[in-house]
């Protein structure tokens, strides 16, 4: 019972903090604010955590933590590498407009902390976007995606063109649907990442049975010297 309690307790903290480096980013927030805003003591807020910055940093790492699973549930079953990128692409921008203050903390503001990179909500978001990776690499020794392409240049594209999307869909405050313009820019890159099909003779593209018929054609036909 107390275990629950202090989850409760954590969680409503990092919620509250949440509505706050949303609204008002790092550096206008205070631990003041936040514990009026999760309606605790600033004490309380130092049982759970160092500061604010370890706030800060807490609040994407349990998120993206929660993310990762959800995508290999939905990622379960689908065969192909263009399908499985379709549908990584597709479920992360739905998370991230389904809660647009997590999304707004991160897109806006945790990019610019010098802190980030060597923090454990980093980390996470390695392991998050190594998955992506995944996808390119498979579709590659398969066939389905073109084998020159650097895969690590191909997930910055492709993570590039997310977050300027959900950026600016962020900055507008969700104004129109941002899944009109995903699907014209997914189409661009599912275009570029394609490998090219290899030319086939007549006799592989040709059902089996339409194949041997042509051939047994071509060997009855007779020759010029002999009409």
């Amino acid at each position: 019972m107390k275990r629950k309690r202090q989850d409760a307790t954590r969680n409503g903290i990092l919620e509250g903090a949440a509505r706050v480096f949303a609204e008002r980013g790092f550096a206008g927030a205070t631990m003041a604010s936040i514990a009026r805003e999760a309606q605790v003591s600033e004490t309380c807020i130092y049982e759970y955590f160092d500061g604010k910055e370890d706030l800060f940093l807490t609040i994407p790492k349990t998120r993206i933590e929660a993310g990762l699973p959800s995508i290999e549930d939905h990622l379960f079953g689908i065969k192909g590498a263009l399908a499985q990128l379709r549908k990584f692409v597709w479920v992360y921008v739905r998370q991230m407009t389904s809660e647009p203050i997590y999304t707004r903390i991160i897109m806006l503001h945790l990019k610019t902390s010098s802190s980030f990179l060597s923090s454990d909500a980093y980390k996470e978001v390695q392991k998050f976007y190594g998955r992506l990776l995944d996808i390119i690499v498979a579709g590659q020794k398969s066939g389905e995606i073109r084998p020159e392409l650097n895969p690590y240049i191909a997930r910055a594209v492709i993570i590039g063109t997310i977050e300027h999307i959900v950026t600016r869909w962020l900055l507008k405050n969700g104004a129109y649907d941002i899944f009109t313009h995903m699907e014209p820019a997914f189409e661009l890159i599912e275009d570029a990442l394609r490998a090219e099909r290899p030319q086939h003779s007549l006799d592989e593209a040709l059902p089996p049975q339409h194949a041997a018929i042509q051939r047994s054609r071509q060997r009855t036909r007779p020759k010029k010297d002999e009409r």
